[in-house]
């Protein structure tokens, strides 16, 4: 598993929610 991938995906997820409406 990738994890670096994993966490840069719930990263940008984070900042879409964030960021996106």
């Amino acid at each position: 598993m990738r994890w670096r991938l994993i966490k840069a995906c719930v990263k940008w997820k984070r900042s879409v929610m964030r960021g996106e409406e």
